[in-house]
Protein backbone atom coordinates (compact mmCIF):
# COMPACT_ATOMS: atom_id res chain seq x y z
CA UNK A 1 0.00 0.00 0.00
CA UNK A 2 1.92 3.34 -1.25
CA UNK A 3 0.04 6.10 0.19
CA UNK A 4 2.41 8.48 -1.02
CA UNK A 5 1.11 7.10 -4.62
CA UNK A 6 -2.47 8.46 -3.82
CA UNK A 7 -1.13 12.16 -3.22
CA UNK A 8 1.93 12.70 -5.66
CA UNK A 9 -0.71 14.45 -8.33
CA UNK A 10 -1.00 16.86 -5.73
CA UNK A 11 2.81 17.75 -5.91
CA UNK A 12 2.11 21.23 -8.86
CA UNK A 13 0.17 22.74 -5.38
CA UNK A 14 1.43 21.21 -2.11
CA UNK A 15 5.36 20.70 -1.41
CA UNK A 16 6.16 17.63 -2.51
CA UNK A 17 8.60 17.39 0.60
CA UNK A 18 5.34 18.14 2.81
CA UNK A 19 3.26 15.64 1.08
CA UNK A 20 5.83 12.97 1.52
CA UNK A 21 5.77 14.11 5.05
CA UNK A 22 2.47 13.27 5.02
CA UNK A 23 2.19 10.04 3.46
CA UNK A 24 4.88 8.60 6.10
CA UNK A 25 3.09 10.28 8.81
CA UNK A 26 -0.37 8.21 8.02
CA UNK A 27 1.43 5.18 7.29
CA UNK A 28 2.81 5.90 10.79
CA UNK A 29 -0.46 6.43 12.06
CA UNK A 30 -2.44 3.66 10.80
CA UNK A 31 0.66 1.15 12.12
CA UNK A 32 0.27 2.77 16.04
CA UNK A 33 -1.99 0.39 17.77
CA UNK A 34 -2.93 3.04 20.61
CA UNK A 35 -3.31 6.67 20.99
CA UNK A 36 -2.27 8.50 17.76
CA UNK A 37 0.13 11.37 19.45
CA UNK A 38 3.13 13.05 18.03
CA UNK A 39 5.41 10.94 19.69
CA UNK A 40 3.39 7.40 19.02
CA UNK A 41 3.54 8.50 15.39
CA UNK A 42 7.55 9.18 15.58
CA UNK A 43 7.59 5.58 17.07
CA UNK A 44 6.30 3.96 13.83
CA UNK A 45 6.94 6.33 11.01
CA UNK A 46 10.28 6.85 9.70
CA UNK A 47 10.96 10.53 10.94
CA UNK A 48 12.28 11.69 14.03
CA UNK A 49 10.30 12.95 16.74
CA UNK A 50 11.53 15.90 15.85
CA UNK A 51 10.37 16.05 12.25
CA UNK A 52 6.84 15.30 13.05
CA UNK A 53 7.08 18.33 15.22
CA UNK A 54 7.85 20.39 12.29
CA UNK A 55 5.46 19.05 10.49
CA UNK A 56 2.79 20.04 12.88
CA UNK A 57 3.56 23.25 13.10
CA UNK A 58 3.93 24.10 9.41
CA UNK A 59 0.95 25.59 8.12
CA UNK A 60 -1.30 23.40 5.49
CA UNK A 61 -3.90 24.66 2.82
CA UNK A 62 -5.98 21.64 4.23
CA UNK A 63 -9.36 22.85 2.38
CA UNK A 64 -7.38 22.25 -1.32
CA UNK A 65 -5.79 18.70 -0.12
CA UNK A 66 -9.33 17.50 1.28
CA UNK A 67 -11.01 18.52 -2.44
CA UNK A 68 -8.71 17.51 -4.05
CA UNK A 69 -8.22 13.86 -2.61
CA UNK A 70 -12.07 13.23 -2.75
CA UNK A 71 -12.25 14.12 -5.99
CA UNK A 72 -9.70 12.27 -7.48
CA UNK A 73 -10.07 8.53 -5.35
CA UNK A 74 -13.63 9.05 -4.67
CA UNK A 75 -15.51 10.89 -6.67
CA UNK A 76 -18.00 8.65 -9.03
CA UNK A 77 -19.17 10.83 -12.32
CA UNK A 78 -22.16 8.66 -12.32
CA UNK A 79 -23.00 9.13 -8.74
CA UNK A 80 -24.91 11.92 -7.01
CA UNK A 81 -23.29 14.01 -3.96
CA UNK A 82 -24.92 15.67 -1.46
CA UNK A 83 -23.14 18.35 0.81
CA UNK A 84 -23.48 17.97 4.34
CA UNK A 85 -22.98 19.93 7.20
CA UNK A 86 -22.05 18.63 11.48
CA UNK A 87 -20.47 19.90 14.48
CA UNK A 88 -18.45 17.33 17.19
CA UNK A 89 -16.58 18.18 20.53
CA UNK A 90 -13.86 16.87 21.80
CA UNK A 91 -12.84 16.86 25.53
CA UNK A 92 -9.36 18.42 26.24
CA UNK A 93 -8.25 19.18 30.10
CA UNK A 94 -5.72 21.95 30.85
CA UNK A 95 -6.62 25.89 29.60
CA UNK A 96 -3.55 26.18 27.29
CA UNK A 97 -4.89 24.88 24.28
CA UNK A 98 -5.96 27.28 21.64
CA UNK A 99 -9.86 27.41 21.35
CA UNK A 100 -10.65 25.23 24.47
CA UNK A 101 -13.71 26.37 25.97
CA UNK A 102 -17.34 24.94 27.38
CA UNK A 103 -18.98 23.13 24.34
CA UNK A 104 -22.16 20.97 24.54
CA UNK A 105 -21.32 17.25 23.69
CA UNK A 106 -23.95 15.09 22.62
CA UNK A 107 -22.04 11.64 23.01
CA UNK A 108 -21.96 13.00 26.66
CA UNK A 109 -25.42 14.51 26.72
CA UNK A 110 -24.04 17.49 28.97
CA UNK A 111 -21.34 20.56 28.41
CA UNK A 112 -17.87 19.49 28.50
CA UNK A 113 -14.27 21.45 28.57
CA UNK A 114 -13.15 20.64 24.84
CA UNK A 115 -12.74 21.51 21.36
CA UNK A 116 -15.13 22.19 18.53
CA UNK A 117 -15.32 21.32 15.19
CA UNK A 118 -17.58 21.73 12.15
CA UNK A 119 -17.32 19.85 9.17
CA UNK A 120 -18.61 19.70 5.76
CA UNK A 121 -19.05 17.01 3.56
CA UNK A 122 -19.94 15.23 0.72
CA UNK A 123 -22.35 12.35 0.72
CA UNK A 124 -22.22 9.53 -1.65
CA UNK A 125 -26.11 9.05 -2.17
CA UNK A 126 -25.46 5.81 -4.46
CA UNK A 127 -22.91 4.09 -1.87
CA UNK A 128 -24.40 5.59 1.42
CA UNK A 129 -20.75 6.92 2.20
CA UNK A 130 -19.58 10.50 3.26
CA UNK A 131 -16.30 11.87 2.56
CA UNK A 132 -14.71 15.33 4.48
CA UNK A 133 -13.98 18.27 2.56
CA UNK A 134 -13.34 21.14 5.07
CA UNK A 135 -13.13 21.53 8.86
CA UNK A 136 -12.67 24.42 10.64
CA UNK A 137 -12.34 24.81 14.20
CA UNK A 138 -15.01 26.76 16.20
CA UNK A 139 -13.67 29.46 18.54
CA UNK A 140 -15.53 31.77 20.47
CA UNK A 141 -14.35 34.94 20.50
CA UNK A 142 -14.71 35.25 24.74
CA UNK A 143 -12.38 32.43 24.28
CA UNK A 144 -9.65 34.22 22.66
CA UNK A 145 -10.20 37.15 25.44
CA UNK A 146 -11.50 36.22 28.47
CA UNK A 147 -11.06 39.42 30.34
CA UNK A 148 -13.79 41.58 28.78
CA UNK A 149 -15.68 44.05 30.08
CA UNK A 150 -19.10 45.42 28.44
CA UNK A 151 -21.11 48.18 29.51
CA UNK A 152 -24.84 46.82 29.88
CA UNK A 153 -27.33 48.70 27.60
CA UNK A 154 -30.43 49.94 29.30
CA UNK A 155 -33.65 48.21 29.09
CA UNK A 156 -35.87 48.20 26.38
CA UNK A 157 -35.38 49.71 22.56
CA UNK A 158 -32.93 52.04 21.87
CA UNK A 159 -34.68 55.59 20.98
CA UNK A 160 -34.40 56.44 17.43
CA UNK A 161 -33.87 52.49 15.97
CA UNK A 162 -35.91 51.02 13.09
CA UNK A 163 -36.95 47.48 11.74
CA UNK A 164 -34.45 46.50 9.60
CA UNK A 165 -35.05 43.89 6.79
CA UNK A 166 -33.97 39.69 7.81
CA UNK A 167 -31.55 39.99 4.82
CA UNK A 168 -29.54 43.66 6.30
CA UNK A 169 -29.29 41.94 9.87
CA UNK A 170 -25.22 41.08 10.52
CA UNK A 171 -24.90 37.69 10.95
CA UNK A 172 -23.94 35.80 13.77
CA UNK A 173 -20.35 34.49 14.62
CA UNK A 174 -21.79 30.99 13.79
CA UNK A 175 -23.05 31.49 9.93
CA UNK A 176 -20.68 33.96 8.96
CA UNK A 177 -17.71 30.48 9.82
CA UNK A 178 -20.35 28.14 7.92
CA UNK A 179 -20.78 30.40 4.91
CA UNK A 180 -16.15 31.04 4.91
CA UNK A 181 -16.41 27.03 4.97
CA UNK A 182 -18.80 26.84 2.29
CA UNK A 183 -17.15 29.44 0.08
CA UNK A 184 -14.08 28.44 0.30
CA UNK A 185 -14.97 24.73 -0.67
CA UNK A 186 -16.85 25.79 -3.78
CA UNK A 187 -14.14 27.84 -4.81
CA UNK A 188 -11.61 24.48 -4.29
CA UNK A 189 -14.31 22.34 -5.71
CA UNK A 190 -14.58 24.74 -8.90
CA UNK A 191 -17.61 23.00 -10.63
CA UNK A 192 -15.68 19.05 -10.95
CA UNK A 193 -18.20 17.61 -8.63
CA UNK A 194 -21.96 19.06 -9.27
CA UNK A 195 -24.03 20.14 -6.28
CA UNK A 196 -27.35 20.85 -5.83
CA UNK A 197 -28.65 20.15 -1.73
CA UNK A 198 -26.80 20.74 1.61
CA UNK A 199 -27.65 19.31 4.25
CA UNK A 200 -28.22 20.33 8.06
CA UNK A 201 -29.51 19.73 11.15
CA UNK A 202 -32.31 21.09 13.23
CA UNK A 203 -30.04 23.58 14.56
CA UNK A 204 -29.98 25.52 11.06
CA UNK A 205 -33.32 25.15 10.44
CA UNK A 206 -34.05 28.75 10.21
CA UNK A 207 -34.19 31.93 7.59
CA UNK A 208 -30.70 33.46 7.57
CA UNK A 209 -28.91 30.00 6.93
CA UNK A 210 -31.43 29.45 4.46
CA UNK A 211 -30.52 33.34 2.88
CA UNK A 212 -26.59 31.71 3.12
CA UNK A 213 -27.15 28.91 1.23
CA UNK A 214 -29.08 30.01 -1.62
CA UNK A 215 -26.61 33.11 -1.93
CA UNK A 216 -24.33 30.14 -2.93
CA UNK A 217 -26.41 29.00 -5.89
CA UNK A 218 -27.65 25.77 -3.60
CA UNK A 219 -30.75 24.18 -1.53
CA UNK A 220 -31.10 23.25 2.00
CA UNK A 221 -32.23 20.51 3.18
CA UNK A 222 -33.15 20.89 7.18
CA UNK A 223 -35.18 20.14 10.03
CA UNK A 224 -37.78 22.53 11.36
CA UNK A 225 -39.05 23.02 14.86
CA UNK A 226 -42.01 20.24 15.84
CA UNK A 227 -43.80 24.00 17.50
CA UNK A 228 -43.32 25.49 13.72
CA UNK A 229 -46.19 27.63 12.43
CA UNK A 230 -46.31 27.20 9.20
CA UNK A 231 -48.96 28.70 6.32
CA UNK A 232 -50.75 27.54 3.07
CA UNK A 233 -49.98 29.85 0.53
CA UNK A 234 -53.19 32.38 -0.22
CA UNK A 235 -55.37 30.46 -2.71
CA UNK A 236 -57.69 33.59 -2.92
CA UNK A 237 -58.18 36.48 -5.35
CA UNK A 238 -57.25 40.24 -4.18
CA UNK A 239 -60.26 41.96 -3.35
CA UNK A 240 -59.02 45.29 -4.43
CA UNK A 241 -58.37 46.81 -0.91
CA UNK A 242 -56.29 46.90 1.63
CA UNK A 243 -53.00 45.00 1.55
CA UNK A 244 -52.56 42.15 -0.70
CA UNK A 245 -52.22 39.27 1.76
CA UNK A 246 -49.58 36.65 1.55
CA UNK A 247 -50.25 34.27 4.13
CA UNK A 248 -53.09 31.87 3.84
CA UNK A 249 -54.44 28.88 6.30
CA UNK A 250 -52.78 28.16 9.33
CA UNK A 251 -51.47 24.30 9.20
CA UNK A 252 -52.74 22.20 11.43
CA UNK A 253 -49.56 19.84 11.79
CA UNK A 254 -51.52 17.29 13.69
CA UNK A 255 -54.68 16.92 11.15
CA UNK A 256 -52.98 17.54 8.49
CA UNK A 257 -55.60 16.54 4.86
CA UNK A 258 -55.32 13.61 3.40
CA UNK A 259 -55.00 15.01 -0.03
CA UNK A 260 -51.28 15.93 0.78
CA UNK A 261 -50.52 12.49 1.79
CA UNK A 262 -47.99 11.01 -1.08
CA UNK A 263 -46.53 8.03 0.40
CA UNK A 264 -48.01 5.35 3.15
CA UNK A 265 -45.86 1.93 4.57
CA UNK A 266 -46.26 -0.25 7.40
CA UNK A 267 -43.33 -1.87 9.16
CA UNK A 268 -44.91 -4.28 11.54
CA UNK A 269 -47.22 -2.43 14.06
CA UNK A 270 -46.05 1.08 12.83
CA UNK A 271 -47.28 2.94 10.16
CA UNK A 272 -44.99 6.43 8.22
CA UNK A 273 -46.50 8.43 6.69
CA UNK A 274 -45.60 11.20 4.50
CA UNK A 275 -47.37 14.81 3.81
CA UNK A 276 -46.01 16.81 1.33
CA UNK A 277 -46.99 20.82 0.73
CA UNK A 278 -45.59 23.95 -0.21
CA UNK A 279 -46.02 26.53 3.23
CA UNK A 280 -44.45 30.12 3.86
CA UNK A 281 -42.99 31.03 7.52
CA UNK A 282 -43.77 34.48 9.12
CA UNK A 283 -40.09 35.44 9.29
CA UNK A 284 -40.02 34.88 5.57
CA UNK A 285 -42.43 35.24 2.14
CA UNK A 286 -40.58 32.80 0.49
CA UNK A 287 -42.33 29.41 -0.25
CA UNK A 288 -40.86 26.23 1.11
CA UNK A 289 -41.14 23.14 0.29
CA UNK A 290 -42.35 20.80 3.52
CA UNK A 291 -42.50 17.39 4.19
CA UNK A 292 -44.10 15.75 7.45
CA UNK A 293 -43.14 12.56 8.82
CA UNK A 294 -45.99 11.20 10.72
CA UNK A 295 -44.97 7.90 12.37
CA UNK A 296 -47.68 6.24 14.35
CA UNK A 297 -47.82 3.38 16.53
CA UNK A 298 -51.03 1.53 16.17
CA UNK A 299 -51.04 -0.60 19.04
CA UNK A 300 -50.47 2.32 21.37
CA UNK A 301 -52.15 4.86 19.49
CA UNK A 302 -49.40 7.48 19.85
CA UNK A 303 -47.42 9.74 16.98
CA UNK A 304 -44.99 11.63 16.27
CA UNK A 305 -44.28 14.37 13.71
CA UNK A 306 -40.88 15.71 12.00
CA UNK A 307 -41.08 18.15 10.03
CA UNK A 308 -38.34 18.69 6.95
CA UNK A 309 -38.21 21.82 4.81
CA UNK A 310 -36.24 22.09 1.57
CA UNK A 311 -35.89 25.36 -0.34
CA UNK A 312 -36.10 23.35 -3.99
CA UNK A 313 -39.76 23.04 -4.50
CA UNK A 314 -39.80 20.53 -7.17
CA UNK A 315 -37.51 17.79 -4.42
CA UNK A 316 -40.01 14.75 -3.97
CA UNK A 317 -41.20 13.91 -0.62
CA UNK A 318 -38.94 10.29 -0.37
CA UNK A 319 -35.82 12.05 -1.54
CA UNK A 320 -35.61 15.35 0.57
CA UNK A 321 -36.21 12.45 2.93
CA UNK A 322 -33.60 10.29 1.95
CA UNK A 323 -31.18 13.03 1.75
CA UNK A 324 -31.76 14.41 5.05
CA UNK A 325 -31.14 11.06 6.38
CA UNK A 326 -27.77 10.56 4.98
CA UNK A 327 -26.57 13.34 6.50
CA UNK A 328 -25.80 11.45 9.14
CA UNK A 329 -23.09 9.41 7.75
CA UNK A 330 -20.81 12.74 8.51
CA UNK A 331 -21.06 10.90 12.59
CA UNK A 332 -19.66 8.01 11.00
CA UNK A 333 -16.66 10.04 9.87
CA UNK A 334 -16.66 12.04 13.32
CA UNK A 335 -16.37 8.38 15.44
CA UNK A 336 -13.31 7.19 13.27
CA UNK A 337 -11.08 10.27 13.18
CA UNK A 338 -12.17 10.00 16.99
CA UNK A 339 -11.48 6.06 18.05
CA UNK A 340 -8.75 5.73 14.94
CA UNK A 341 -7.05 8.83 13.77
CA UNK A 342 -6.38 10.72 16.81
CA UNK A 343 -8.79 13.37 16.97
CA UNK A 344 -9.80 12.26 20.46
CA UNK A 345 -5.49 12.14 21.35
CA UNK A 346 -3.86 14.82 20.10
CA UNK A 347 -2.10 16.74 22.60
CA UNK A 348 -1.49 19.88 20.49
CA UNK A 349 -1.91 23.31 22.07
CA UNK A 350 -0.93 26.18 19.45
CA UNK A 351 -3.72 27.05 16.55
CA UNK A 352 -1.41 25.47 14.04
CA UNK A 353 -1.10 22.29 15.42
CA UNK A 354 -4.20 21.81 16.92
CA UNK A 355 -5.58 22.79 12.87
CA UNK A 356 -3.29 19.93 11.28
CA UNK A 357 -4.03 17.63 14.05
CA UNK A 358 -7.43 17.65 13.66
CA UNK A 359 -7.35 18.04 9.72
CA UNK A 360 -4.96 15.21 9.39
CA UNK A 361 -7.38 12.94 11.34
CA UNK A 362 -10.01 13.66 8.77
CA UNK A 363 -7.61 13.29 5.85
CA UNK A 364 -6.86 9.86 7.34
CA UNK A 365 -10.77 9.12 7.05
CA UNK A 366 -10.71 9.52 3.41
CA UNK A 367 -7.39 7.71 2.83
CA UNK A 368 -8.50 4.70 4.67
CA UNK A 369 -11.73 4.84 2.97
CA UNK A 370 -9.86 4.48 -0.09
CA UNK A 371 -7.28 1.75 0.74
CA UNK A 372 -10.36 -0.29 2.03
CA UNK A 373 -11.97 0.51 -1.52
CA UNK A 374 -8.61 -0.55 -3.20
CA UNK A 375 -8.28 -4.18 -1.38
CA UNK A 376 -10.71 -5.42 -3.24
CA UNK A 377 -12.76 -6.94 -0.45
CA UNK A 378 -10.01 -8.38 1.83
CA UNK A 379 -10.23 -5.45 4.13
CA UNK A 380 -13.87 -4.82 5.58
CA UNK A 381 -12.79 -2.09 8.59
CA UNK A 382 -10.36 0.48 9.68
CA UNK A 383 -9.45 -2.25 12.74
CA UNK A 384 -8.44 -4.68 9.84
CA UNK A 385 -7.15 -2.18 7.83
CA UNK A 386 -4.51 -1.12 10.99
CA UNK A 387 -3.96 -4.53 11.69
CA UNK A 388 -2.79 -4.88 8.19
CA UNK A 389 -0.72 -2.42 7.71
CA UNK A 390 1.06 -2.86 11.30
CA UNK A 391 1.58 -6.75 9.96
CA UNK A 392 3.25 -5.10 6.69
CA UNK A 393 5.15 -3.22 9.14
CA UNK A 394 6.86 -5.89 11.44
CA UNK A 395 7.31 -8.08 8.05
CA UNK A 396 9.64 -5.09 6.64
CA UNK A 397 11.60 -4.37 9.62
CA UNK A 398 12.45 -8.04 9.64
CA UNK A 399 13.09 -8.43 6.31
CA UNK A 400 15.72 -5.54 6.54
CA UNK A 401 17.82 -7.70 9.31
CA UNK A 402 18.42 -10.70 6.69
CA UNK A 403 21.90 -10.50 5.14
CA UNK A 404 20.49 -11.61 2.00
CA UNK A 405 17.04 -9.34 -0.05
CA UNK A 406 13.92 -11.61 -0.48
CA UNK A 407 12.75 -11.72 -3.75
CA UNK A 408 9.18 -10.47 -4.21
CA UNK A 409 7.33 -13.97 -5.32
CA UNK A 410 8.67 -15.45 -1.43
CA UNK A 411 8.18 -11.55 -0.16
CA UNK A 412 4.28 -11.55 -1.22
CA UNK A 413 3.12 -14.87 0.72
CA UNK A 414 4.42 -13.91 3.90
CA UNK A 415 3.27 -10.14 4.02
CA UNK A 416 0.23 -11.18 3.25
CA UNK A 417 0.28 -14.05 6.04
CA UNK A 418 1.35 -11.73 7.98
CA UNK A 419 -1.38 -9.16 7.75
CA UNK A 420 -3.95 -11.48 8.33
CA UNK A 421 -2.96 -12.51 11.71
CA UNK A 422 -5.47 -10.32 14.22
CA UNK A 423 -7.85 -9.41 11.87
CA UNK A 424 -11.60 -9.59 13.04
CA UNK A 425 -13.14 -10.36 9.33
CA UNK A 426 -10.60 -12.80 8.10
CA UNK A 427 -10.45 -12.47 4.30
CA UNK A 428 -12.02 -15.42 1.52
CA UNK A 429 -10.57 -18.84 2.12
CA UNK A 430 -8.80 -18.42 -1.63
CA UNK A 431 -7.15 -15.34 -0.33
CA UNK A 432 -6.12 -16.49 2.69
CA UNK A 433 -4.74 -19.71 1.02
CA UNK A 434 -2.49 -17.87 -1.35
Amino acid sequence: MDIFALFHSFCQVHSATMLRQLSDIIAGALCAPHHITMRNIARWSTYSYRTVQRFFNTPIHWPSLHTAFVTTHLYEKSHTFVLAYDETTITKSGKKTYGIDQYYSGTHGHVVTGLSFGALSLVNVNERKSHPVHLMQIVRSHALNPVVTTTKRPRGRPLGSRKKPLQDQPRSPELARIDTQITQFLHENNGKIPLRYIAFDGHFGNIPTLEIVQRHGLHIITKLRADSVLYLPLDTPYSGRGRPKVFGEKVDIYNIPVQYCVQTTHVGDTQIQLFQFTARVKASPKLLNIVVRKTTQRQKKTATHTILMSSDLALVAAQLVEYYELRFQIEFNFRDAKQHFGLEDFMNITPTAVNNAANLAMCMVNVSAKLIADSGGEIQGVRDLKTAMRGRKYVAVILKLLPQKLHNELKSPIDRIISILGRINAPPNNQRAA
